[in-house]
């Protein structure tokens, strides 16, 4: 088994396929590498590689299946990285692909207007922000086929640094005003302990299977 982008996702496949099978985890960074090589169990068949998704290391038919989770989203070519992936699985084996779409995404607020502003820009700014939408399209085109979607919400009810980031990045775009950022982050304060604060994000998994 093949999983892309996920220490915590390579030691939850080891525990799935057993002693007798093996999980390749592969990533572009050599720190999230070595973290994932210190958190997974030396009891757990796992390997982990410095890779890229859009050129894979590997020869064809390697493996039964390939996992990967919020990686298309960065990934400068999405439908190649998909190819590859789909390449490296032997017939009648699954690609499972797990992806946000940021245009989907909710922080609960009066002002909705700025809210909206704030995230589509921060959806324009990341590589593939609404990559999720896209899979079931990029499955079929990468030739795999009982194409199904699994969509489905994150809820937050705790509010993190994430949005507290967001709203100082926009602000220094001009996305959002001073006075907007600052209300924004009054509200959200005041709702979180006032335990209304709510925070969604709609993911999409989809599986497919090589012919």
């Amino acid at each position: 088994m093949l999983a892309v982008g996920s220490a915590t996702m390579c030691e939850a496949l080891a525990q799935i396929v057993g002693a007798s099978g093996r999980v390749v985890g592969l990533d572009n960074s050599e720190t999230i590498l070595a973290v994932a090589k210190e958190r997974t169990p030396d009891s757990l068949s796992c390997e982990f590689l410095l890779g890229d998704v859009h050129h894979l290391p590997f020869a064809d038919a390697t493996f039964d299946g390939c996992r990967a989770e919020r990686v298309l989203i960065h990934s400068d070519d999405p439908s190649r990285a998909l190819t590859e992936m789909a390449r490296v699985v032997r017939p009648e084996g699954l690609v499972v692909v797990t992806e946000p779409d940021l245009d989907a995404l909710v922080f609960h607020a009066n002002n909705s207007d700025a809210v909206r502003r704030l995230t589509h820009w921060h959806s324009d700014r990341v590589r593939q922000g609404t990559i999720g939408r896209r899979l079931p399209e990029l499955f079929s085109r990468a030739g795999l086929q009982d194409v199904r979607i699994f969509p489905s919400v994150a809820l937050s009810t705790i509010l993190s640094l994430y949005p507290q980031t967001l709203l100082t990045r926009t602000q220094q775009h001009a996305v959002i005003t001073e006075q907007e950022a600052e209300e924004l982050r009054e509200e959200w304060l005041r709702r979180e302990r006032e335990r209304s604060y709510l925070e969604y994000g709609v993911f999409f998994t989809v599986v497919g299977c090589k012919a």
